[in-house]
């Protein structure tokens, strides 16, 4: 079954090549990087995947970055992407003008070249390496500048997410019953299918992703997107379901996968829209600055303490933490701290440039050669160090800025001032969970993109009709945005 996956995902670049062809490019972009992410398969695993069980050292790779599994969803999406917006929407491409906003993604994607340089390691490998991070994240970025410009596409890349979190709800509850199964059923082994999948209820579902802590942030991105939509009165129904039911559906999937960290930034992002949604706005302008500015700060001193807790924390009071949260069944958290306490010094040796090796937190014996899993940002910093950090931090950080500064926190009914904003909250969501998981949802990079096409244009806003929806058309087979229905 090994063998199917290769063969997946090159029909699955022809796939994309052909809905450019298809369809226009904001959908067949949507469709390409949101569906191609729910439906194909991570990659093919090599054997050492499988000698090691995960979690005894050295056990996960992440997609999010070059390590030896260099062909899998992230790469083939990108490939399909890039050749079909080039061979059948050239004048799009053209249109993009580039701009300082583009510097963190163009600083992030050639890391690489100075990190190796700076290990003494051959040019050759630092380019495969850039060139990775061009596939995996310049690609969805750049797919964003080109066709997520504006408040309706970005409605639309939601609309696209919700739609997603619908076709995975069916999946989800039926591994909830039956424990993660479908991946392994139609795709062959996967290395991390039952790792932490017992839950107090059931079983933590897989599906198709990483591992189950990114099913958990696809489900409460979806949900959070959709009751985002439906508070804003923008959507009235999906796919001929209300909104409304649409939105309590996703929310109770969120919650029954039991992925506890994803459902707390799920809250965090929907409670306070439920309690500010009747206020115009949170304030003027130096507010949500000073919001935003907490926000960053708040990340930064978070990481900051996890670095020093080594040195500052008492061994026995880490012992107690430890203890307690054994008693409470969340042993992933203990794993992934006595992890930062065996890594840092590492990192510490080289913290500028990093090791620039995918194998640089491998498991003493070299048995598993893919970094383990613990923290986007912790990889990085080990791979890339500090420059690298910055940078891939930098690709995130400064369209929530820019939006923050320019919107307010709830803004009513118009549609573009809420898709906006709800972009840029589900970019921050996510760019938190990485904080702990390495499983980075590498489509919300389009959005990323469109937020700096948005602010590159002076936070241009486009707005729709008063209701919406999306409709299947039978004539085409397809689900259609209908304004103003």
């Amino acid at each position: 079954m090994q063998d199917v996956a290769p063969i997946v995902l090159t029909a699955g670049v022809a796939a994309c090549v052909a809905l450019f062809w298809w369809r226009p490019g904001p959908d067949a972009v949507l469709i390409c990087l949101i569906g191609g992410w729910a439906v194909l398969p991570t990659g093919s695993y090599p054997e050492s995947a499988f000698l090691e069980p995960a979690g005894s050292g050295g056990s996960m790779h992440a997609v999010a970055i070059p390590t030896s599994l260099l062909v899998n969803k992230a790469t083939s999406l990108a490939l399909g992407c890039l050749a079909g917006a080039m061979l059948f929407d050239w004048p799009a491409i053209r249109r993009v003008r580039p701009g300082w906003v583009d510097l963190p993604i163009l600083a992030w994607c050639l890391v690489p070249v100075a990190s190796a340089l700076a290990n003494g390691l051959r040019p050759t490998e630092g380019l495969a390496q850039a060139r990775y991070l061009v596939l995996a994240w310049g690609v969805p970025y750049f797919m964003g500048r080109v066709y997520l410009t504006n408040g309706d596409t970005l409605q639309r890349l939601a609309l696209g997410w919700v739609l997603a979190g619908m076709f995975y709800v069916p999946l989800c509850l039926v591994e909830c019953i039956h424990r993660p199964f479908l991946y392994g059923w139609i795709y062959g082994a996967h290395p991390y299918q039952l790792v932490g999948a017992e839950r107090f209820l059931g079983y933590r579902p897989l599906v198709f992703l990483e591992d189950g802590n990114q099913l958990g942030m696809w489900m409460a991105s979806a949900a959070v997107s959709a009751v985002w939509l439906w508070r804003a009165g923008r959507v009235r129904s999906m796919a001929g379901v209300l909104a409304g039911v649409v939105a309590i559906g996703l929310v109770a999937t969120s919650l029954l996968i039991q992925s506890h960290a994803a459902i707390a930034l799920m809250l965090t992002a929907v409670i306070p829209l439920l309690i500010m949604e009747r206020r115009s706005t949170l304030g003027t302008g130096p507010s949500r600055t000073w919001v935003t500015a907490t926000i960053i700060l708040g990340m930064i001193a978070g990481m900051a303490m996890i670095g020093f807790a080594r040195q500052a924390v008492d061994p026995g009071l880490r012992h107690s933490i430890r203890e307690t949260f054994a008693a409470v069944g969340k042993t992933s958290f203990t794993w992934r701290m006595a992890r930062y306490e065996e890594l840092f010094p590492r990192i510490a040796q080289r913290p500028i440039l990093g090791w620039s090796r995918p194998d640089w937190s491998a498991s003493a014996d070299q048995t598993f050669v893919n970094p383990i899993g613990n923290g986007l940002w912790l990889l990085i910093l080990g791979m890339y160090g500090l420059i690298g950090l910055v940078a891939s931090t930098a690709v995130l950080v400064l369209p929530i800025f820019h939006v923050f500064r320019r919107v307010p926190w709830w803004s009513g009914r118009r549609s573009s001032g809420s898709a906006v904003l709800l972009t840029a909250v589900l970019l921050a969501i996510n760019l938190v969970d990485s904080l702990m998981n390495s499983g980075w949802l590498l489509p919300l990079l389009a959005g990323a993109g469109g937020l700096n096409s948005w602010s590159a244009r002076g936070g241009e806003a486009n707005s729709t009709s008063e209701s919406s929806a999306w409709k299947f058309d039978r004539t085409t087979g397809l689900f259609q945005w209908n304004a103003g229905v």
